[in-house]
């Protein structure tokens, strides 16, 4: 909830490094654009890449199309940060649920697994940010990852759901959302 004038925008927050808006009009998306304009244009590397407008507003990443969209310009969080998304997964079918990651090594990833545990891969280290079950396939969920100080969280449809007390200090690097995997974001 924001306390003030009705009209509100994610422009609004203090160290905002993007955001991206949910309306498309092409099929399949070859580009989405950050709207706070801070040059961190997302967009297919080829027309395989292209993902495909799902259900109401959201993109369908699908692995076997080889789906991701790749930032020109990558995303480095350090010190204190926030990550929001809305994602749909399908834990039936996929165990790895990539919503963002650094393509080019395997050091941070945000992803859901087939058990339906979000986990955060940051500086080369795995974090169990929730337990198995809180993702559920095909609901939609509402989540926001933080860092204050070295303490991580993960607050869920408004929830904080984080499990135990999982610590970094590592930069989290971003330069992709999909990852070639099987996720919906809303």
């Amino acid at each position: 909830m924001v306390n003030g004038p009705d009209e509100w925008s994610p422009e609004d927050l203090t160290g905002l490094v993007s955001y991206y808006d949910q309306g498309f009009d092409a099929d399949p998306v070859g580009q989405w654009d950050d709207e706070f304009g801070s040059d961190h244009l997302t967009e297919a590397t080829n027309k395989p890449d292209q993902v495909a407008k799902g259900v109401g507003f959201g993109l369908d990443f699908v692995r076997a199309n080889s789906d991701e969209l790749n930032f020109t310009t990558g995303i480095s969080l350090s010190g204190d940060f926030r990550v929001g998304f809305t994602v749909n997964v399908d834990t039936s079918t996929d165990t790895d649920n990539y919503v963002a990651s650094q393509g080019s090594v395997s050091d941070n990833f945000i992803w859901v697994d087939g058990a339906g545990a979000l986990r955060l891969r940051i500086g080369g280290s795995t974090k169990t940010m929730t337990a198995n079950g809180v993702f559920t396939s095909g609901v939609d969920a509402r989540v926001q990852l933080a860092r204050n100080g070295t303490a991580l969280t993960c607050v869920v449809n408004g929830s904080d759901v984080t499990s135990g007390s999982p610590t970094s200090s590592d930069t989290l690097a971003l330069d992709q959302i999909g990852r070639n995997r099987a996720c919906r974001l809303p």
